[in-house]
C-alpha cells in the first residue's frame, strides 16, 4: 500500500516516487493501492501526498480476490501490465484521483476490463 497523509500536528507524510514491480499476489483478498488522506496542512502544503506511483506487472492470482485501488489526493499514477485473474477482481479509481494512466493490463474470466470507479473516465487512455 503505497499512502500519503496529512499529520494533524506536524504536517505531511508525502509517499512520492514510489514503485512497485513483478508481485504475485496469491491466496485470499489482497487490496493493492496508492492513495492519499487529507488535502489541508498546516504548513500550508496544497500539493497531493501521494504523487508518481507506479504499479507495474502484479500478478493477482485466481485464488485471490483482490483488486487494484487508486484514490484520494493522490496524482500521477502509472498501473501497466497487470494481470488479474480471479473474476471479482477490478482496477478501481475514485474521483479525486488526477493523471491516471492504464497500459496493458489485463483481465482473466468474462467480464473484461473490469476498470470501475467514478474516476475511470478520467484516466487515460480515454475509453477504459
Amino acid at each position: 500500500m503505497n499512502h500519503g497523509v496529512r499529520a494533524e500536528s506536524h504536517g505531511f507524510e508525502p509517499s512520492w516516487h514510489v514503485q512497485y514491480f513483478d508481485n504475485d499476489i496469491a491466496e485470499g483478498q489482497t487490496q493493492i493501492g496508492s492513495s492519499g488522506a487529507g488535502h489541508d496542512s498546516p504548513i500550508g502544503f496544497q500539493g497531493p501526498l501521494t504523487w508518481c506511483a507506479v504499479h507495474r506487472r502484479h500478478r493477482v492470482e485466481s485464488d485471490n480476490s483482490g483488486s487494484i485501488a487508486i484514490g484520494g489526493n493522490v496524482r500521477d499514477v502509472v498501473v501497466d501490465g497487470c494481470r488479474l485473474s480471479h473474476p471479482l477482481s477490478v482496477i478501481k479509481v475514485d474521483g479525486t484521483a488526477r493523471g491516471i494512466l492504464f497500459r496493458e493490463n489485463q483481465f482473466d474470466g468474462e467480464r473484461a476490463p473490469r476498470y470501475e470507479g467514478d474516476g475511470i473516465t478520467g484516466a487515460l487512455p480515454e475509453g477504459n
